[in-house]
């Protein structure tokens, strides 16, 4: 705990010392990030949604991290009601036109010498300069229709006038936009459109939203998740599996079932970062936050089943269920150069140590400064001024 609040002095870090999360507790907090949920309710999916139904009755902000094997998922729901102030957080977009031109009860608008607009259909916007019309540059407008690249429609409803006399400029007018979620229990039987993060893999998501279910039920019915590289385990996952999706990917849900006894240090990095990043959406109400279901898939690492897989109870165990006993010798055998310990090269120090990497050198030119404190978690305050790579510093938090 010490360690943790040495990172940012202006956050309050506490331990809840309490045996069960109190509906005062969720309360009290805007957002409640949950993992480890097999371990968190007892191997119970039910568990798992009354969880979530508390946090509807409290209002309060539920994301779910979860990281098995080569996959992992993350889960939004932000209530009935969540304002967005800012979509994006980048500056509003301002184009030349070239002409507004009236087609029956809307408006064609022209961007100058094809200047790409970047809207959107739903972007709200409002014009300066241009003439020939009334009750024009007094309002804004709705994006009904992107016609292209250069030009998009809007409703021409009280305005008057045919056509632009003059060119003028569009800016784009940030609103706030008001999301609705499911709840974790609606969501969980119902999740709809998911959202992509490979547009190589369609069916993916569908097929890991019943297999992260699933495990839940193994866990329950057999006493633990399923062995890796097992044969047996696999069968009997993926015949659990294919009742929450008939249609579920065989061969992946396979190779779901092999590895997901482990937990990847470069896995549960990235959806720890992901994680984050929703709950700093939740709180602030800038940025679009994930709707709903993000699964994450990283098949590709594991050519081939692993024949020397197996369970041990060292720092290293998930890297050996996964990838075997040799991939891991192997991999302490390396030797590798690191150019440079800036913010991403702190985050991959700090991969490469956890991983098991057995020879690190690093080299870097700048010394620390108390900018970087933000984002290069290595360092400290009493370190500013120091060397990166001096011999007091890496050594000290390895």
């Amino acid at each position: 705990m010490a360690s943790l609040k040495e990172l940012n002095p202006y956050v309050n870090v506490e331990l809840l010392e309490t045996e069960e999360l109190t509906d005062a507790a969720l309360a009290d907090h805007n957002v409640l990030l949950v993992t480890d949920t097999i371990k968190l309710t007892n191997q119970s999916e039910e568990a798992l949604l009354a969880l979530g139904d508390r946090c509807r009755a409290q209002k309060t902000s539920l994301i779910i991290a979860e990281a098995a094997g080569l996959a992992a998922k993350l889960f939004c729901d932000f209530g009935e009601s969540h304002t967005v102030m800012d979509r994006d957080g980048a500056e509003p977009k301002s184009v030349l036109i070239s002409s507004v031109v009236r087609e029956g009860d809307q408006f064609l608008v022209t961007c100058h010498d094809e200047t790409r607009h970047d809207l959107e259909s739903g972007d709200w916007v409002k014009f300066t300069e241009i003439q020939g019309f009334e009750n024009f540059l007094e309002r804004d407008f709705k994006i009904a229709k992107i016609t292209g690249p250069f030009a998009f429609v809007i409703d021409a409803e009280g305005v008057s006038g045919d056509r632009s006399a003059t060119t003028g400029w569009v800016t784009e007018v940030k609103k706030p936009i008001q999301m609705s979620f499911n709840s974790l229990r609606t969501s969980i039987e119902e999740p709809g459109e998911f959202v992509l993060t490979d547009f190589g893999k369609f069916e993916r998501p569908a097929t890991y939203h019943a297999c992260f279910r699933s495990l839940y039920y193994f866990a329950k019915k057999y006493g633990d998740l399923p062995k890796p590289h097992d044969d047996n385990d696999a069968d009997n996952f993926l015949e659990i599996a294919k009742g929450f999706n008939p249609d579920i990917e065989v061969d992946p849900a396979r190779k779901f079932a092999y590895t997901c006894r482990a937990q990847l240090q470069p896995v549960c990095s990235v959806i720890g970062a992901v994680a984050a990043q929703e709950a700093v959406k939740a709180v602030s109400g800038k940025f679009s936050p994930t709707k709903q279901w993000w699964y994450l898939c990283l098949q590709e690492c594991l050519l081939e089943k692993v024949s020397d897989a197996v369970l041990t109870e060292d720092r290293y165990c998930s890297q050996v269920a996964c990838f075997g006993a040799a991939f891991q010798e192997k991999l302490k055998s390396h030797k590798w150069f690191m150019v440079g310990s800036g913010a991403i090269g702190c985050e991959l120090l700090k991969n490469f140590a956890m991983m098991g990497v057995g020879n690190i050198i690093i080299t870097d030119m700048d010394t620390i400064e108390r900018s970087n404190l933000n984002r290069q978690f290595l360092f400290r305050s009493w370190d500013v001024g120091k060397h990166k790579v001096g011999k007091n510093i890496y050594f000290k938090y390895f």
